[in-house]
């Protein structure tokens, strides 16, 4: 069952970004789609049920928040400081600079893992941190790295719906 979560999380999460054009609109199935699926299966999974839900809310405030799009806040900050240390603005800019990218999206994995806080609230303080560390790391390198738009929004997905593979 986990498996089979992990796999719709990570076609969710690729059919709300730039992958498929025509399904993209406001990515609802990526801010609405992977927060409900996880949502209900840690519901499913976790004693008190309404962990799952507080769980989904705030993983869709979390993707909401974070964004790794190059007008995106997360990519401006970190283009800002990419600039001070002496990186090409075009480069920066135009996301044609392979570190600011991994570190962007680094940071968006960051700003998505906070989400597991609710399940640290709840005595599973080892699932946030190495989640954090999962989803911090993995996305930063495979959002960051792979070259193909459709491979990369895949893995991301799959390391954002990690979370079950812990519960």
């Amino acid at each position: 069952m986990k498996y089979l979560i992990l796999a719709l999380v990570s076609v969710c999460w690729s059919l709300g970004g730039s992958t498929f054009p025509w399904f993209k609109g406001d990515s609802l199935w990526r801010k609405i789609g992977v927060p409900v699926v996880l949502g209900v299966y840690i519901a499913i999974a976790f004693n008190p049920w309404w962990v799952g839900i507080v769980y989904g809310s705030v993983l869709a405030g979390m993707i909401a928040l974070g964004s790794y799009g190059l007008n995106a806040t997360p990519h401006k900050v970190v283009g800002y400081i990419f600039k001070l240390i002496g990186y090409d603005n075009k480069q920066v800019d135009t996301g044609k600079c392979r570190p600011c990218e991994v570190v962007t999206r680094g940071f968006c994995g960051l700003i998505w893992s906070l989400a597991s806080i609710v399940l640290a609230i709840n005595g599973l303080m080892p699932v946030w941190v190495l989640y954090g560390l999962i989803c911090t790391i993995g996305v930063g390198v495979a959002g960051g790295l792979i070259r193909k738009a459709v491979i990369s929004e895949l893995v991301v997905g799959a390391l954002v719906g990690s979370i079950v593979l812990f519960l």
